[in-house]
């Protein structure tokens, strides 16, 4: 069994419910702007 099968990568929607979480599909972004979100959510 492969990774792919046991472990799931993915948050679904809402199952965190911490304070200091952000989810970002960084599909289509760069690591530039996924950062820059990181440190404007988190004000770093």
């Amino acid at each position: 069994m492969g990774s792919v099968e046991k472990y799931r990568f993915n948050s679904k929607e809402n199952e965190i419910k911490e304070e200091n979480y952000i989810k970002i599909d960084n599909t289509i972004l760069s690591a530039d702007t996924v950062a820059k979100m990181i440190k404007a959510k988190f004000e770093l």
